[in-house]
């Protein structure tokens, strides 16, 4: 500044912004009162970047999940055979697993019968469940849009909320091929399908 402006006496110390400090010698804490004022500045802004950091994710999140259920279509259409072909092998593989842990005696063979199991187990939960995500996701939005005031705004929008419950009575699903559907009650049927499999293939 002396050399933009020069001043023939000593220039006053300038704060990042005016505060009282309860001294009546702030030049002497001057450093002091910079830190302080700094760190309360970079505070500050954090707290800002970290709400507008929230909300953009947020809003990218939201818009995401828009765009997957406007792509499901896409997706099952996809994944169709190949999801009925993976259901079907699970299932006959975990049956044949079953039945070979049931029948085989007691040895270090049956761990590995049963880590199969397990492992396929595990693994028709996995394509199961993707389903019943896509079912929650829909239900969340039928119980979001008849929990609002919809009763408060005029005509045209209660008409609006009425054909978006509407819609959602009949929720999107993956399938497999279009003749499974994947949720969480097609897992407990085919693995009780799989354990009856098993049960017939030991009694005969």
């Amino acid at each position: 500044m002396d050399l933009l402006i020069p001043l023939n006496e000593s220039r006053r110390r300038m704060e990042m912004y005016p505060a009282y400090y309860f001294t009546d010698s702030p030049d002497k804490y001057y450093y002091g009162i910079i830190i302080y004022t700094t760190l309360c500045t970079i505070f500050a802004m954090s707290v800002f970047v970290a709400s507008d950091t929230i909300l953009i994710y947020s809003v990218q999140h939201v818009c995401g999940l828009l765009a997957l259920a406007g792509y499901l279509t896409e997706i099952e259409s996809a994944y169709a055979i190949n999801l009925f072909v993976q259901v079907g092998v699970v299932i006959i593989s975990f049956t044949i697993t079953l039945f070979q842990a049931a029948t085989v005696s007691f040895n270090m063979e049956t761990y590995h019968y049963f880590g199969f199991a397990i492992s396929q187990f595990v693994h028709i939960f996995f394509l199961t469940v993707q389903g019943q995500f896509v079912i929650n996701l829909q239900d969340s939005i039928y119980i979001k849009t008849y929990e609002t005031c919809w009763y408060r705004g005029n005509v045209k929008t209660q008409a609006l909320f009425v054909m978006i419950q509407r819609r959602n009575l009949t929720p999107p699903q993956l399938t497999a091929g279009g003749l499974i559907e994947l949720n969480l009650d097609t897992f407990a049927e085919v693995v009780k399908v799989c354990v009856s499999y098993c049960t017939v293939l030991r009694s005969t």
